[in-house]
């Protein structure tokens, strides 16, 4: 129900333009052209696991700070942003709900830091196979890349 009365105040909310001869408003630029997605990849996990983590390198291209608030894949039931980080002298992980990338700048999802887990896999991952991961942004922006599976060593 707040789902409901949320949207309904978003709309009402929207401007609306009076003068009919004006020139319409130029699209919004593509997710491509806003973020890019380099070097995704999947680790490699054994046949019976149900887990895996993706890694990769995402650009903002634009002059505000973009919110990374999750992710999505049809090769797993669930996608969440994750992040090791030493406490007390050990190593732990643990969800993170939002990642700024500020203006210009870069995020480095790799091994020991942040991660996207992929959680309840669909099938088994083989070397080679390749997983589509969608990232999802504050605003509604989303952007999707294909990630190979790979082996720690071998990327």
């Amino acid at each position: 129900m707040n789902a409901l009365v949320g949207a309904c105040i978003a709309v009402l909310a929207l401007p609306v333009r009076l003068d009919a001869h004006a020139a319409p408003a130029a699209p919004a630029a593509p997710a491509a052209k806003l973020i890019s997605i380099t070097m995704p990849w999947v680790a490699a996990v054994p046949p019976s696991a149900r887990v895996s983590a993706a890694y990769m390198k995402i650009e903002n291209h634009t002059r505000e700070a973009r919110t990374l608030v999750g992710a999505s894949s049809p090769g797993a039931r669930l996608v969440e942003i994750h992040e090791m980080k030493m406490e007390h002298g050990m190593m732990k992980m643990a969800r993170v709900p939002r990642v700024v990338i500020p203006a210009q700048g870069v995020l480095e999802l790799e091994p020991g830091g942040l991660h996207l887990m992929l959680i309840d896999l669909e099938a088994p991952l083989r070397l080679g196979d390749t997983v589509s991961i969608t990232l999802h942004f504050a605003g509604g922006l989303r952007q999707t890349a294909t990630a190979k599976v790979q082996t720690f060593e071998g990327r």
